[in-house]
């Protein structure tokens, strides 16, 4: 079993939805379905109940969602430590609000984690919703509504 479908299964648990995960993974909903399927056959047993309103997990579907997440949680923690030198934060915010508001943490961020490379994206509430959405910005700061069709299945993200 691979990670990604490990991130799949996890994100479908969670989302309650393949539709949803598909989004949130970037992948197409046939692709995310491939996937699960692929882990049930692997596991010869059904993991998902699926209903009209998404899935839910079965028994055996609960205790392969904690294993899995156990597994992700050292997989990341150990892609951490070896790209320790790949540290980096993007932020997005308005260009209303620009840098000028997050000079001084950002100097005080700097000095904390000299390693640390940090992005700072400006651009409207919807551009910085975007690129949120899309995985390109990890934290962003924005005034005002989202609008975003794709956001009602990811809020979760922002």
């Amino acid at each position: 079993m691979d990670i990604e479908n490990m991130k799949a299964f996890v994100s479908v648990a969670e989302l309650k939805s393949i539709s949803a995960a598909a989004i949130k993974l970037n992948h197409l909903q046939s692709n995310m379905t491939a996937k699960i399927k692929k882990i049930e056959t692997h596991y010869h047993q059904q993991l998902f109940i699926r209903n009209s309103k998404g899935v839910k997990l079965t028994k055996e579907g609960e205790k392969l969602y904690h294993q899995y997440k156990k597994i992700l949680f050292v997989w990341e923690e150990t892609e951490n430590i070896m790209k320790k030198h790949d540290e980096k934060l993007r932020i997005g915010t308005m260009i209303s609000v620009g840098g000028t508001q997050f000079s001084s943490a950002l100097n005080k961020l700097s000095h904390t984690y000299p390693d640390l490379s940090v992005t700072l994206k400006t651009g409207s509430t919807e551009y910085i919703e975007n690129q949120v959405l899309l995985g390109k910005i990890d934290v962003a700061y924005t005034i005002g509504s989202l609008n975003n069709k794709k956001n009602k299945l990811s809020k979760s993200g922002i």
